[in-house]
This record gives structure tokens, C-alpha cells and sequence, in this order.
């Protein structure tokens, strides 16, 4: 074995990141978590110090393999069993799934929305959480599926009234997202 493949093998040793499913929810104990949250703003701490994951940021880091799942009987889940669970829990996660990935891949800083219709707010790439704000807000929408003229005023009164641009990230059959910018005009 050659120096740089001791390298990389040491390096991936000391970034296995364990993470606790619970049956509905993922999250990182207090003693790893610094090392998910500092390297993409992953999670969200709780009060008690471990970071919780949302389901479209514990996929990536599974099919990434940056953290290795287990549940509190010590079973251990791949990416398609954590998958297949997080689906039962939340059947609309696989679309919204696909166009979080699509936004991590292009560099940027993604976090949740607001409320029912804001899926995610989108910072610009190199952006600190706490410092920066996010410059989008994300509605994702499957192709073929009707969104209500109603349902697009609300968002865009929403991405108005907090000064965001708003995206609209349409996912088609095949899974790939296209993203429209979406505003209101005055006439």
C-alpha cells in the first residue's frame, strides 16, 4: 500500500460518522455531529446537543457514504433500506430527494423551508449560515401535476414579502429537475 492510499484510508477511518435512526428521524450524536454540520450545514441541533438530520440530508450523506446508519437495536441500514423506510413515512421525499441532491451537487447550501409550501431555502455557494441569507426559495413540483394558481400565489407572495427569488424545481419521469424562476408581476 502506497503513502496516499494510507492517506485515504486513515482519512475515511476517521470520518466514519455514525447516525441513530429512531424509527421516524436520523441524528448524529453531540461528539460527531461537528464534524457533519461544519462540512455542508448539514442538520439542525437539538436542545440536547445531538444534530438531527432531515430525511433529504440523511439520504445524500447515506448514498455519499459519509455516515453509516444504525437503528437503536444496532441493526445497520444501506442507503435503499433507509430509503424505503423514510418513503413509508413520507411518500412525497424521493422528488423532494432528487432536487436536493440536484442542489448540493451545484455547491449550494440548502436548508428547509417554510411551512407546507417553501420545500428549501437555497444560500448562495461559499454562504455562512447565521451570517449570510438565503437568496431562493425552492417549490418543488412534479411534471404533470397541477399546481393550483392559488397554491402559486401564496408562494410567491411568501418569496415576495421575505425578499427571496423564487425557484420552482419541476421533476420529471425520468428524475431529472429543471428549475424555473417564478415572480409576481404588476401590470
Amino acid at each position: 500500500m502506497n503513502k496516499k492510499d494510507e492517506s485515504d484510508k486513515a482519512q475515511n477511518e476517521e470520518e466514519e460518522i455514525i447516525a441513530i435512526f429512531d424509527g421516524k428521524s436520523v441524528y448524529v450524536k453531540k461528539d460527531q455531529a461537528k464534524l457533519i454540520y461544519e462540512k455542508g450545514y448539514y442538520g439542525h441541533y437539538r436542545e440536547d446537543g445531538n444534530l438531527e438530520l432531515d430525511p433529504v440530508e440523511t439520504l445524500l450523506l447515506s448514498e455519499r457514504k459519509r455516515i453509516k446508519i444504525f437503528d437503536e437495536s444496532e441493526n445497520q441500514y444501506n442507503f435503499s433500506q433507509i430509503t424505503k423506510r423514510f418513503v413509508e413515512l413520507y411518500p412525497e421525499l424521493w422528488v423532494k430527494y432528487l432536487c436536493y441532491k440536484d442542489l448540493r451537487s451545484r455547491g449550494y447550501i440548502v436548508r428547509a423551508g417554510y411551512g407546507t409550501d417553501i420545500d428549501y431555502r437555497v444560500y448562495d455557494r461559499g454562504a455562512q449560515i447565521g451570517v449570510d441569507a438565503a437568496k431562493y426559495l425552492v417549490h418543488t413540483v412534479v411534471e404533470g401535476t397541477p399546481l393550483k394558481l392559488i397554491a402559486l400565489d401564496k408562494i410567491t407572495k411568501v418569496a415576495k414579502s421575505n425578499r427571496k427569488k423564487l425557484v420552482l424545481a419541476v421533476v420529471d419521469r425520468v428524475g431529472e429537475v429543471t428549475f424555473y424562476k417564478a415572480q409576481e408581476v404588476d401590470l
